[in-house]
């Protein structure tokens, strides 16, 4: 999931006698264009510096489709009150955005992502919200190992939302 995106592509490219194979789920990459992404930086700034709050609300709502959020508002709540109770007193805003700044720029190449053998499953939600579908479609095309898995009718939280639907894949 998003920064685990990171770690797997490393140790595929560091590794690669060490990895059978590999999924990722909802990976994060950088697109060719990539204002949009900090616009939506600056959308979370906004919202974090608000409220911690409110920011947790953006960042689990921004995984999940609409149809789980109508039916299951209730779950989505204590996941938040859960995830608050574990942050009081924790957060480091700036921390919190170096983090999610340097996920929007990955330390690999794109030579280094075509010399990847591994074979690779690219899982990705079919609306194209945060992780996009389109860095799903590019990191497919820059490693010769992978097939692209677009889930439909669930979010980039699909292991919450629709455990069922990712085993199919």
């Amino acid at each position: 999931w998003t920064g685990g995106t990171h770690v797997a592509m490393h140790t595929m490219i560091a590794y690669p006698q060490h990895v059978l194979s590999c999924v990722l789920l909802g990976p994060v990459g950088a697109l060719p264009d990539n204002r949009s992404v900090e616009h939506g930086l600056s959308v979370q700034r906004l919202l974090l510096d608000k409220s911690l709050e409110d920011y947790t609300y953006s960042w689990l709502l921004s995984g999940v489709s609409w149809d789980y959020t109508l039916e299951h508002y209730d779950r989505i709540e204590q996941i938040v009150r859960d995830r608050l109770v574990a942050d009081q007193g924790r957060l480091d805003k700036e921390r919190v955005f170096k983090w999610m700044r340097a996920l929007r720029y990955p330390s690999y190449t794109e030579g280094e992502l075509d010399g990847i053998t591994t074979p690779t499953l690219i899982a990705v939600q079919g609306f194209d919200r945060w992780p996009s579908l389109a860095m799903a479609r590019r990191l497919n095309g820059l490693i010769p190992s992978s097939e692209l898995a677009v889930i439909h009718g669930a979010g980039a939280m699909v292991l919450v939302e629709a455990p069922e639907k990712f085993m199919t894949v």
